[in-house]
């Protein structure tokens, strides 16, 4: 019975092993974990410069017209390749008027200011995995970026009007005005919770956005902005996307009724194996045997019941006292491991004596027979044992 145990035993631990290191096969498939509505959000915040690609702009003065504005943003990924934000930003632009010279021969431009906020709902496109399989620890992500928004826009300096010989008048009131923009940003891992962003936008609106009309039905302007994205964790304590690799159902379920009768067989074999063992403790030698598995020193829950007989009697006889003689079979190790390896076994009931029953560690004798003597010449695995004796 106790060969049975063991070969139970040692049957569960190789297959449940087996189970969780299986190497893929046309039964398992590789996709992305299921995500829910909570996961996969992050913030971001960006500043950076502006430039008007308004009237008058090409010809004027490069430097004169970059202006600065930010952003803050919120959005999610719905997948590794697609997402939104919804993003709120502020815009200091300049605007260009043409101004000609009094004799009417010549032509100048000078500059003005205005304000504008803005929101818009931005579609995300990650191009890295539209056209390569995604990888969470991919370093470098470009996202395409088309978005549809708001403008309002004010602040016009108003004395540009009064310019002489201004070709064409600013507007000083406000405007409302829908507007679209398109872009690219670049996403560097800084770390599994951090993006550092870089990224180039487009917005074109409706002509009034810089307060005059022209002959273009169109007003816009680019932005350069650099920030960062903070990821939050989803509910599985990651901030990136991850890809899974599950087994077909049914095979689990059938493995899964295979694991729970391997454990049924190992349950009753090692009740078996506790009631022999009580048999065989009733000898006349007065002996009780703890037996071990290969290479184990530690006892087993099914053995925990002989120690608590060997403290029973100990309590019940305040006179007696015990002599733990550990062993170890022949057929594997060397003689100077199975030395060592029976003494600890030995030592660890006592062990188990003295700080689960508190008893007096002087009443406990260890020996270590190694694999010198062989208790059982029938069974060499029976030899993994320590042998407690009781004497007055």
């Amino acid at each position: 019975m106790i060969k049975k145990f063991f070969s139970l035993l040692a049957a569960g631990v190789l297959f449940s092993g087996s189970l969780f290191a299986q190497e893929l096969t046309a039964e398992t498939v590789t996709v992305l974990r299921n995500y829910k509505a909570g996961d996969n959000w992050f913030v971001g915040i960006q500043g950076g410069g502006t430039l008007p690609l308004m009237e008058n702009s090409v010809n004027a003065n490069l430097l004169k017209e970059i202006g600065y504005g930010g952003q803050i943003s919120v959005g999610k990924f719905f997948n590794p390749t697609l997402g939104f934000r919804v993003a709120g930003g502020y815009n200091n632009l300049v605007g260009t008027y043409r101004l000609v010279t009094a004799d009417g021969g010549g032509i100048y431009f000078d500059y003005y200011r205005f304000h504008s906020v803005n929101g818009y709902l931005d579609g995300l496109l990650n191009l890295n995995s539209l056209f390569c399989k995604y990888r969470e620890t991919t370093k470098l992500n470009v996202n395409a970026i088309m978005g549809l928004g708001y403008n309002y826009a004010w602040g016009y300096d108003d004395e540009v009007n009064q310019a002489p010989y201004n070709a064409y008048g600013v507007e000083d009131k406000s405007h409302h005005l829908l507007a679209v923009r398109v872009g690219l940003q670049l996403a560097v891992k800084l770390s599994e919770a951090v993006d550092l962003t870089v990224e180039a936008v487009a917005h074109v609106g409706d002509d009034k956005l810089n307060g005059k009309l022209f002959r273009s039905p169109m007003d816009s302007y680019g932005q350069l902005l650099a920030g960062i994205n903070y990821h939050f964790k989803d509910h599985y304590g990651d901030r990136r996307m991850k890809y899974a690799t599950y087994t077909d159902a049914d095979k689990v379920a059938d493995l899964n009724n295979q694991v729970s009768e391997l454990r049924r067989q190992l349950a009753e074999a090692s009740q078996e194996r506790v009631k022999n063992e009580e048999e065989v403790n009733n000898t006349t030698d007065n002996s009780i045997r703890i037996h071990y598995m290969l290479d184990k020193y530690k006892v087993d829950a099914a053995q925990m019941s002989l120690v608590g007989l060997v403290a029973k009697h100990l309590k019940e006889n305040p006179n007696a006292n015990v002599t733990i003689t550990g062993y170890a079979d022949q057929n594997t190790g060397v003689p100077v491991y199975n030395q060592y390896i029976a003494q600890r076994r030995a030592d660890t009931v006592k062990e188990l004596l003295v700080k689960n029953y508190k008893i007096d560690a002087s009443r406990i004798t260890t020996v270590s027979k190694g694999d010198t003597v062989q208790p059982y010449s029938v069974e060499n695995d029976w030899n993994r044992v320590a042998v407690v004796t009781f004497s007055e």
